[in-house]
Parts: C-alpha cells; sequence; structure tokens
C-alpha cells in the first residue's frame, strides 16, 4: 500500500476490515482501483469502444 495514494489507501483499508469481493485476487483490487480512482477520460474511451463492439463496427476500434 505504500505506492497508494491517501484516498486510494482508504479505501484499501476500509476493503480489508470488510469480506468484499474486490480483495479476492490482486487482478481484482486492480480492476476495482482503476475503476473508482481511475482516469475517467480513459473509462468513457473504452465504454464508447465496448459500445461499437456491440454494435458491430469493431473496424472503428482498432485505433
Amino acid at each position: 500500500m505504500a505506492n497508494l495514494e491517501a484516498k486510494e489507501a482508504e479505501w484499501v483499508t476500509i476493503l480489508q476490515n470488510e469480506d468484499v469481493p474486490e480483495l479476492a485476487t490482486p487482478d481484482v483490487l486492480l480492476g476495482s482501483l482503476r475503476t473508482c480512482f481511475g482516469d475517467p477520460v480513459q473509462n468513457q474511451r473504452v465504454e464508447i469502444k465496448v459500445r461499437r463492439l456491440r454494435q458491430g463496427t469493431s473496424d472503428q476500434v482498432h485505433s
């Protein structure tokens, strides 16, 4: 936890005190951290790409 910022460290500490799925594996924890504290613009880009894939326009996603 030494590399985490204060907000993220507090969140992980709270999770450690509860039985939560976010701590199941390191990959799940990292995904949860990215979802909660990651770059919102990057998250929006990913959501747009997923929507395009679902609509069948995957040729536009390969950027």
